[in-house]
């Protein structure tokens, strides 16, 4: 069952596609969520290289290790004795004070993985002396185990048959020094939780305790590490293993046993190392000579700077501290002529105990027929190889058939292509013309109603000033006709009555028009500035 390692916090995801682009297997699925593009980790495809982790500028990539599950076994009593990366040495100011503290808590014992380096090199060696093996790829990196499981399982048989240095440590302290405590691993990768839960690998290792993750835990706890009396390994001195940590450490480690005329490759990155497996099979694939030993790591700056890293140095920085401690290692070697440690491993070490085994997992990608793949090119509007080409970093995928491909098989979405989106923009644009074109003919209209009301209440004036007239001429006629002009007394009032009336209708009806006109001026200015929005939209 595939671990569920890196997670997306979908309240940060900004839909911007960059884990797509970044991601060597394509282990990302879009889909919409509420109208905005939201991408999460497919965990059948992932390799725990980090790369969406690196590139995410939101925060919206994180991942899960063992160091709560640690914590919570050391609280309750369960004996635990750690294994720390060589990388350690570089991602804690005071890794003194760190192991002091561990031990303060409960943690019984505290070993350098750098001697089980040591074991590494020796059984790489002796594996490729005995076994006679024509070339070999490193594999203390377990992004790079997964990658070949799943996606070149054809160069297995390649891959070294002996365990990672870490493996090897706690095979040695197992098998060798009788301890029986849970082995926990400060380690600097978050890939090495896949490592440690392979049946491969027998559970010598029972946690993952990332850097990352542990530095999290000692801020959120408010933990004053220098309240602890600080603490050292307590296993035997290494030599030249505490070099794997950095690119081309197991590199200077072959060299300096086995000499420098070893033919060597050396690869970081997990985009160089895709590309140059596929060169390395098609070599191998042809009988060609291979280098003797690959040594390949996910991370640019090798496990000092990994995933689940929190280097408090640069890279320069490290480096001249690796240097002064390799030439005090090398110094020591030398005076033993550098035999010794190795004989020691000849009479005391089974090469069996360190052999490591591996299990093809191919990814099953879905194949999509032609028909399908042209109906989603069709729906995208491309309709010609030209815009089938377009290979824009738009979706993530660079590739617009790579694209198309993940549409079918429901990782991806016809939204995210933005030739689609223009298309579409394209026919929005035409219809916002013509709706834009309708209101500004239903304006028009409204305001020629407009001038024809108020020609109107022109006229309506002229008649309520003849009402006005005829009611004190009615009025006067009364007066003159005394008790005969009773009847000229009802006109008149009348007349007064509907003049009155008149008036206030007239007045109503001026108010309306002013507040018609205003909302008429309103509503054609908002048209306008809708329509300058829209251009701007569309010219984007």
């Amino acid at each position: 069952m595939a671990l569920e390692l890196i997670t997306t916090n979908p309240n940060k995801c900004m839909g911007c596609n960059k884990c797509i682009a970044k991601c060597p297997v394509n282990a990302n699925y879009a889909h919409f969520e509420n109208g905005k593009n939201k991408v999460y980790v497919d965990f059948e495809r992932c390799i725990h290289c980090g790369e969406c982790i690196r590139v995410c500028d939101h925060g919206a990539r994180s991942f899960a290790d063992d160091t709560q599950r640690f914590f919570d076994d050391l609280a309750s009593g369960v004996p635990i004795s750690i294994i720390a990366a060589p990388a350690i040495r570089h991602n804690f100011k005071n890794p003194a004070q760190v192991f002091g503290w561990l031990k303060h808590i409960g943690v019984r014992k505290i070993y350098d993985v750098s001697f089980g380096a040591d074991i590494t090199t020796w059984a790489y060696l002796k594996a490729i002396r005995e076994k006679n093996l024509r070339s070999v790829i490193s594999q203390p990196c377990p992004v790079v185990v997964s990658y070949i499981e799943m996606y070149r399982p054809e160069l297995i048989p390649m891959l070294a048959p002996i365990h990672s240095p870490a493996m090897c440590e706690a095979i040695y302290l197992k098998e060798y020094d009788g301890i029986t405590d849970r082995i926990a691993f400060l380690s600097p990768c978050i890939a090495k939780s896949n490592e440690f839960s392979d049946s491969n690998t027998e559970g010598y290792i029972s946690y993952n305790v990332t850097v990352d993750k542990l530095n999290e835990y000692i801020k959120e706890k408010q933990i004053n590490l220098m309240e602890v009396a600080p603490a050292g390994f307590d296993d035997s001195p290494c030599a030249l293993g505490l070099t794997f940590s950095r690119p081309g450490g197991l590199r200077e480690n072959v060299e300096y046993y086995a000499g420098s005329d070893v033919w060597i490759r050396q690869k970081e990155g997990i985009h160089e190392l895709v590309e140059y497996f596929d060169t390395y099979r098609e070599r191998a694939n042809r009988g060609k000579e291979l280098p003797l030993l690959v040594d390949v790591l996910n991370c640019p700056n090798g496990c000092n700077m990994g995933t689940a890293a929190s280097s408090v140095h640069d890279v320069d920085q490290i480096d001249e501290k690796m240097n002064l401690l390799k030439r005090e290692k090398i110094q020591k070697l030398d005076e033993s002529s550098g035999k010794e440690l190795f004989a020691h491993f000849d009479s005391k070490l089974d090469l069996n105990h360190f052999v490591r085994k591996y299990m093809p997992r191919p990814v099953q990608l879905q194949k999509i027929d032609q028909k399908t793949m042209d109906e989603i090119f069709a729906t995208l509007g491309k309709d010609t190889e030209e815009k089938r080409s377009i290979n824009c970093f738009a979706c993530g995928y660079g590739n617009c058939h790579d694209f198309a491909n993940a549409v079918a098989t429901g990782h991806n979405n016809v939204e995210n292509c933005i030739h689609y989106a223009r298309t579409k923009l394209s026919s929005s644009r035409k219809e916002f013309d013509e709706l834009f074109e309708s209101l500004g003919g239903n304006v028009d209209a409204l305001d020629c109603a407009t001038k024809k009301l108020r020609s109107s209440y022109n006229e309506m004036e002229n008649i309520f000033l003849q009402l006005r007239l005829l009611s004190i001429n009615a009025s006067i006629e009364a007066a003159h006709a005394g008790q005969h002009g009773a009847a000229f007394g009802v006109v008149a009032q009348e007349v007064q009555n509907l003049s009155a009336v008149a008036t206030d209708t007239l007045s109503t009806l001026q108010t309306d028009e002013v507040r018609m006109a205003q909302e008429l001026g309103a509503l054609d200015e908002a048209i306008n500035e809708m329509k300058d929005h829209m251009d701007r939209v569309f010219a984007s």
